[in-house]
């Protein structure tokens, strides 16, 4: 994967599919190797894969709001409002979440 980040983040968006692809296929789980591989695909238009990755990434981490923020983005961009709507809505929910644990004292 670490080829696949310095890759896109030079802004070499098409070179890093085919590195991400392999860490997906390595790593089917890591919901990172996903989201990494799905902003790929986003930037250099390709919306459906985007869109199958990020949908995949949700599954083995139901809980990261950035996943679930970059699919709302997603879902705005294609025209699904309520999808959008829904995601931007799990998004806010998870980090209200994570604000409220790290506002536990812990002992």
């Amino acid at each position: 994967m670490n080829l696949g980040n310095l890759l896109l983040g030079q802004g070499q968006a098409e070179e890093a599919v085919s590195p991400l692809d392999k860490s997906v296929a390595l790593a089917p789980d890591h919901a990172s190797c996903r989201l990494k591989l799905s902003m790929a695909y986003l930037r250099i238009g390709q919306l459906p894969a985007a869109r199958r990755e990020l949908e995949k990434a949700t599954q083995p981490e139901p809980d990261n709001a950035a996943t679930h923020y970059q699919l709302g983005r997603l879902y705005s961009e294609i025209h699904a409002p309520d999808l959008a709507k829904a995601e931007f809505a799990r998004t806010a929910e998870l980090q209200s979440e994570a604000a409220k644990a790290k506002s536990v004292p812990r002992r």
